[in-house]
């Protein structure tokens, strides 16, 4: 009879702690816990890519708390710095955003949460690096032949990454 009264005793705690984690787990499925706001992990504030050479870059981002059950973002750009604000795609997967820019200029790319409205944002500035054409300009109004002129040479944009004209 001892033996049996020190089982049910064992037993006894064992069976509560199991019925309280299976309520709690019910109940934190009916209950929405609501967001709280949403960070960009590890980034630079500043993110620089080449338009032409089609660079992307993908960012990470925590919405919290991490048990959140609407963990849904809208990604947007926004005008920074008086440029014009270029035309991304923005691929949005569970936790990462790939942005990749389709003009050039420069915004605030803002990651808001859709429940709450809570932001983040990193600036991107899209360039493009490719020979656009070359301006010449003769300083003489005069050529003659056996002489030497004096041609000014200007490359658009001015620091291509590449001088050959496509």
């Amino acid at each position: 009879m001892a033996k049996k009264l020190i089982l049910l005793l064992l037993i006894i705690p064992i069976v509560v702690m199991i019925l309280l984690f299976a309520a709690t787990q019910t109940l934190s499925n009916l209950v929405e816990v609501p967001v709280t706001g949403i960070e960009i992990i590890g980034t630079d504030e500043f993110v620089y890519l080449d338009v032409d050479k089609e660079e992307s870059y993908t960012l990470e981002y925590t919405v919290y708390p991490t048990t959140a059950k609407n963990k849904d973002i809208s990604v947007s750009a926004e005008a920074f710095n008086e440029r014009p604000v270029p035309e991304f795609d923005f691929a949005v997967e569970d936790g990462k955003v790939t942005i990749t820019p389709k003009s050039a200029g420069a915004a605030r790319v803002v990651l808001t949460t859709v429940s709450g409205g809570f932001r983040d944002s990193i600036v991107v500035y899209a360039d493009s690096t490719k020979l656009k054409g070359i301006e010449s300009t003769i300083t003489s109004s005069e050529i003659y032949v056996g002489h030497n002129a004096a041609i000014l040479t200007t490359f658009l944009p001015e620091n291509p990454s590449n001088t050959l004209l496509e």
